[in-house]
């Protein structure tokens, strides 16, 4: 690959990824702005605040992933330049994310009476269960907007889901202050309030998003053949294929976080609010390396539906290039400025210095958690997802929980042990990935 095929490459990557992020970081700052104003009216409210979304996350987390696998099949009808595919992907797949949304739902309903089982306060509990529900009960108009969302990545337009959810994320904030204080003739729901505001914030955006494709002239081909598909178990089938794998692989990577966080816990506050820090630096970061990966995703899946195999290789390149040069960037970033990117979060001295220390962990972390993401999704592009699945299970819930353990408990590293194990776990898969990948490339 020559440079300029390279920033020829970069160019159509980003036009794909920007959209994407600048969609994620419009989430991020609802759920921040979510934190203050619930901050404002109590301990107890933010406190069940937490307690409902770590539960809530897992599902909703298992529900995005499952319809992210829509898009590669869209992307490949979409490089066919088939139609009555593409139409016949959504149609379904609409069908489908209902369905297993209708199915989270059911399944957080029924995991509320054992709430009070947790180890919470009871008043924790009790403010939690309100505001948990609207939240699960919002997956129903989110169906709309996450099947488009990915079907319009499937052919390659991530503009209108970016403007949708800068709309959607700053009316869901509005609303926030409306119902949690009870501005004007609007009732003060405290905590309900949110889930309130979060449950009519989806539904404008699914809503916004079906009105847009309904009314614009351009997607009236597709709207003439939903008319006459008819609903198809073998295109249900397919569309499971690829989406409970996806599911999975997210669910496996937020369950070894999550538990990687709750053994940094047993170190004490000091050592879980510096690994909050770090993790939500890190966090941030990793959103380029997202909406990178979900370019791949889109590029790789049109390539392959118009037999365009030989650029494959070319076009992931690029993404990997692109991903080691910014997150190699960043993670300068983080060891050059490890003791004052701290002080914005937290002023105490024990944490400042705790959290500087995990960050020289974090800026090497950078890099493999920018090439694991991408390299998911260039594979979720050639539509190989049941192998990076299995390397999943093996490496973060197999080998990654393990490490974890042994580092930070048995060898009690504590929370820097916890990062030296996310560092492993982080290098072996994306190098077994990144091999798995260029295998693949050798059968296509």
């Amino acid at each position: 690959m020559t440079f300029n095929n390279f920033i020829e490459n970069t160019k159509e990557n980003s036009k794909l990824a920007i959209p994407i992020i600048l969609g994620q970081i419009s989430h991020i700052i609802t759920g921040m702005a979510d934190t203050i104003m619930i901050g404002k009216i109590g301990s107890n409210y933010l406190a069940a605040s937490s307690f409902a979304n770590s539960i809530y996350i897992i599902l909703f987390l298992f529900a995005i992933g499952f319809a992210m696998g829509l898009t590669p099949l869209v992307g490949i009808a979409n490089g066919e330049k088939n139609i009555f595919k593409k139409s016949l992907h959504l149609k379904n797949g609409l069908l489908l994310n209902f369905i297993v949304n209708c199915i989270i739902i059911l399944l957080n309903l029924i995991l509320i009476p054992f709430f009070k089982l947790m180890g919470q306060e009871q008043i924790v509990v009790e403010l939690s269960i309100p505001y948990y529900i609207t939240l699960s009960l919002s997956l129903l108009p989110y169906t709309f907007f996450i099947t488009f969302k990915q079907f319009f990545e499937g052919i390659e337009s991530t503009k209108i889901a970016m403007y949708i959810a800068l709309l959607g994320n700053l009316l869901n904030i509005f609303l926030n202050y409306l119902f949690i204080y009870g501005i004007w003739i609007f009732p003060e729901w405290k905590l309900f309030g949110v889930g309130v505001a979060t449950f009519i914030a989806r539904t404008v955006m699914g809503f916004a998003f079906l009105l847009y494709f309904l009314r614009q002239e351009k997607y009236n081909k597709y709207i003439k053949n939903l008319k006459n598909i008819k609903y198809s178990l073998v295109e249900l089938k397919i569309l499971s294929k690829l989406g409970i794998p996806i599911a999975l692989q997210i669910l496996m990577e937020v369950t070894v976080f999550s538990v990687g966080a709750i053994m940094v816990g047993w170190s004490g506050a000091e050592s879980l609010a510096a690994h909050q820090i770090v993790i939500s630096l890190a966090s941030l970061t990793f959103l380029a390396a997202s909406g990178l990966a979900s370019a791949g995703t889109i590029r790789l899946s049109n390539l392959l539906g118009a037999n365009q195999k030989h650029k494959i290789k070319e076009v992931a390149n690029s993404i990997f290039i692109t991903v080691l040069i910014f997150m190699g960037f960043c993670g300068i970033l983080f060891y050059l400025f490890r003791f004052s990117l701290p002080t914005i979060f937290i002023s105490e001295k024990n944490v400042i210095a705790i959290a500087s220390n995990l960050l020289i962990y974090a800026a090497i972390f950078q890099v493999f958690d920018g090439l694991q993401a991408t390299a998911f999704g260039v594979l979720r592009g050639i539509k190989d997802v049941k192998i990076p699945t299995t390397i999943a299970f093996i490496v973060y819930w197999v080998i990654g929980i393990l490490v974890c353990y042994l580092l930070s408990t048995i060898l009690k590293l504590g929370a820097q042990g916890i990062w030296i194990a996310y560092l492993t776990i982080l290098f072996l898969i994306s190098t077994s990935l990144l091999v798995r990948f260029y295998y693949k490339l050798k059968l296509i």
